[in-house]
């Protein structure tokens, strides 16, 4: 409380109002549903986004079901700050959708690795290309 924050360790004033400000910043928010654990996520299939941007699609075409793909975090990206890349054979082929990769992302920040595999290819001037992610 205020009170306590006042009296027991002397603080007030603008320090005060930072303080509480950054504690109910802090609170749970009820109406947000808990976050699943990676576990109960993973293993996911997810559709690579963003292929037709950049030239990605050459990158693309060369995919393979089978193949390996590396999943990235994406740091300077404007757009998302969640930003999930998708590699393969260290060429960027597009992202994971926003709402996995904003999901994903704080997992990966915190040291979190995640395996990907290319699972279904859709041939066409720009591929549609389907991986399943797992947990290392």
């Amino acid at each position: 409380s205020d009170d306590a924050l006042r009296h027991d360790h002397g603080i007030s004033g603008f320090v005060l109002e930072d303080l509480r400000y950054q504690i109910t910043k802090m609170a749970v928010n009820p109406l947000l549903r808990p976050i699943k654990s990676l576990s109960e996520i993973l293993p996911i299939e997810a559709r690579v986004v963003g292929i037709h941007y950049e030239n990605r699609r050459i990158a693309a075409r060369r995919v393979r079901a089978g193949e390996r793909i590396e999943v990235r975090r994406d740091y300077d990206n404007p757009v998302d700050p969640n930003a999930l890349t998708v590699h393969h054979q260290a060429a960027q082929i597009g992202f994971l959708p926003r709402d996995l990769a904003q999901r994903l992302a704080p997992d990966i920040d915190a040291g979190q690795r995640i395996d990907g595999l290319a699972i279904t290819i859709h041939e066409g001037e720009i591929p549609e290309i389907v991986v399943r992610l797992t947990a290392r």
